[in-house]
C-alpha cells in the first residue's frame, strides 16, 4: 500500500463497512430522515437506498461492492436499485445535493458539541455532513473549501463510525424522535 500515491485514504472499505452499518440502523435513517452517499478517492460516488440491508458480514459486503463497481447497480437487474455507482467529484456531488449548508468534520474544525452540530442541522432544510472515512490524515483543502462549517466534536481523531453514531444520535434527539418512546 505505500507505494500507491495517498495510500493513507485508500484500501480501508472495513471503515465505509462499518460506517454504514452504523448510520442506516439508526431509527432516523429507518424513518427517512437520512440520505446517505460515499464519495471515493478515485472520484465515484454510491448513492444508498436507506431501505437498503448490508450484510453484516465483511467479506459479503465486499462482494456486494464489487458487483456494484461491476454492475453499476445493485441489484443489478429488474428490481429498485438499492445502490448505485457514478463517476463524480465531490464538488459536484454537493451540487447535485444542493444543500443549505454544508459541514465537514475534522478534528482540525472549530470545537462544537453534538448538540450544537444537531441544532445547526435541524435549522437547515436540506443540510450536508461530511465524514472523512480514510484511515490517517485530513481532508484536502479542495475539499474543506467545500464547506460552510469545519467543526470537530472531540479534541483526538475519532472513528468515523463513532462520529456518524454521535452526530446521528444527537440529531435524533434533538428532533425529538424518541419523546413518543421515553416521554
Amino acid at each position: 500500500m505505500k507505494s500507491i500515491d495517498k495510500f493513507w485514504k485508500r484500501g480501508r472499505p472495513d471503515i465505509t463497512h462499518l460506517t454504514l452499518l452504523n448510520i442506516l440502523g439508526f431509527p432516523a435513517n429507518k424513518r427517512g430522515l437520512i440520505k446517505v452517499y460515499v464519495h471515493t478517492i478515485n472520484d465515484f460516488v454510491i448513492d444508498i437506498d436507506p431501505t437498503i440491508r448490508l450484510p453484516r458480514n465483511y467479506n459479503r459486503f465486499v462482494g456486494l461492492i464489487e458487483q456494484l463497481f461491476k454492475e453499476k447497480r445493485v441489484p443489478p437487474k429488474n428490481v429498485k436499485s438499492l445502490m448505485t455507482l457514478r463517476s463524480s467529484d465531490l464538488k459536484s456531488l454537493i451540487k447535485d445535493i444542493s444543500p443549505s449548508k454544508t459541514i465537514i468534520l475534522t478534528s482540525a474544525g472549530e470545537r462544537l458539541t453534538p448538540n450544537q452540530i444537531a441544532k445547526v442541522l435541524v435549522n437547515e432544510s436540506n443540510p450536508v455532513i461530511i465524514i472523512g472515512g480514510f484511515q490517517s490524515g485530513e481532508f484536502s483543502e479542495e475539499n474543506l473549501s467545500l464547506a460552510d462549517m469545519k467543526c470537530s466534536i472531540y479534541p483526538e481523531t475519532l472513528d468515523a463510525w463513532v462520529v456518524a453514531a454521535i452526530v446521528v444520535h444527537q440529531y435524533e434527539i434533538e428532533i425529538g424522535l424518541y419523546k413518543d418512546i421515553w416521554g
